[in-house]
């Protein structure tokens, strides 16, 4: 009996929290150690409550991960063609493969919000006359159904960018979106020709250098944004959690890549967060 109660009081569960792929400046090393932590510690008040509360705990690690700034996901993202924030987020449960998820989402603080509420109602099985629930809204139909179920959300899309835009945002912003006019004039200097315009987006949206020494030696692009407090993540931040008794769901959330056309959803979202599967 007494090593039951203690297994109750310690109950054990499983927690793991990622910040994205790239280049991390090492300046943001301990604001993204500390985002991570508080994220885990999030995660983890949640699971100790007892199983089935998979979904919520990765909601909340999320949430933590989308409020801090230096992160590509909710406050801090990379900014749209058109200078806005527009989130995407996905989760999944393990045991019954209910998924949800936004794309292209905008005025929205935590989109994870709006994904974890959609897989609950996955889970409710079809509504009035047999309607099936939505899995994947996008866009202003995303916010607008957000706030017929009364998750709260900024006033207007104006309002929320004023929290979510990051001064560090809106100058890599205008860092790139003086290279593409530029592109665009016959004027850069980016070693891509005029006429590959799709390619040149490409190369400012997606430039992640892993070999900081080849990197240095290009002269294009990467060589620009290489210096060492320009941090290059354009990737998801993502949670796992297993509760007590083995049940999973894992969940993603980013800000989509820097200078993304307005609209644009990430396919590596929904794959980051449907690796988890019903069980046996």
């Amino acid at each position: 009996m007494a090593e039951a109660e203690s297994a109750d009081q310690n109950p054990r569960f499983f927690v793991a929290v990622h910040v994205g792929a790239g280049f991390h400046a090492p300046s943001n090393e301990k604001a993204l150690r500390s985002a991570m932590k508080r994220a885990c510690l999030a995660a983890a008040s949640v699971l100790r409550k007892g199983p089935g509360e998979c979904i919520d705990a990765v909601s909340a690690a999320l949430q933590v991960l989308e409020d801090d700034p230096s992160t590509n996901a909710g406050r801090g993202s990379n900014l749209t063609e058109d200078g806005h924030v527009e989130c995407d987020a996905s989760i999944m449960d393990g045991d019954s493969g209910a998924f949800g998820a936004v794309g292209a989402v905008p005025g929205v603080r935590n989109g994870i919000q709006i994904a974890a509420l959609l897989a609950k109602e996955q889970m409710l099985g079809p509504s009035l006359l047999g309607r099936i629930p939505p899995i994947f809204l996008v866009g202003e139909g995303a916010r607008v159904w957000a706030i017929s179920k009364d998750i709260p959300l900024p006033a207007s899309i104006a309002e929320a960018d004023k929290w979510l835009v990051t001064e560090r945002a809106k100058r890599q912003w205008e860092k790139f979106k003086a290279m593409l006019d530029d592109a665009k004039a016959g004027t850069g200097e980016i070693g891509i020709k005029r006429s590959s315009g799709h390619q040149m987006i490409a190369a400012i949206s997606e430039a992640q250098p892993c070999d900081h020494s080849k990197a240095n030696g290009d002269h294009g692009l990467s060589s620009n944004l290489n210096a060492p407090e320009d941090d290059l993540i354009m990737d998801t931040v993502g949670v796992i959690c297993v509760d007590t008794e083995g049940h999973i769901a894992s969940g993603a959330s980013s800000g989509g890549i820097a200078l993304k056309v307005s609209g644009r959803s990430s396919l590596r979202l929904w794959e980051s967060s449907t690796l988890c599967y019903p069980r046996e």
